[in-house]
């Protein structure tokens, strides 16, 4: 993908990029899809497959109920600080769920989910 990206030779601003994270393999660190540490890890592997520094949505790919919605919120939110994307969406979640992940957001000051 990065390579049709680099061959399209469009300036990365006039482009709106997005990516999904959810289970990668099955080693111990993917039983627990979105947590923080497959949330950063997957969106740097996924970043270097498209050759860019960063996208403009990262999505949830399905809920994860073995990980805390705190977590989950947190890593999107470490994501947008660090310049790694400018936004978050979720998808296939339930709408409990996108309610939850908001009035987590809320209480902790957190970046919301914009997108499902």
């Amino acid at each position: 993908m990065g390579k049709a990206l680099k061959a399209l030779n469009v300036p990365r601003e006039h482009l709106v990029v997005s990516t999904k994270l959810w289970k990668c393999g099955t080693g111990v660190n993917s039983s627990c899809t979105l947590s923080r540490k497959h949330i950063i890890e997957g969106l740097t592997n996924s970043l270097k497959r498209l050759d860019l520094s960063y996208v403009d949505v990262v999505f949830c790919h399905r809920h994860d109920d073995d990980a805390p919605v705190e977590e989950v919120v947190r890593g999107m939110n470490w994501l947008i600080e660090n310049n790694k994307a400018f936004y978050w969406g979720t998808s296939e979640w339930s709408a409990a769920d996108i309610m939850e992940a908001y009035r987590v957001c809320d209480k902790l000051n957190l970046i919301r989910p914009i997108v499902e």
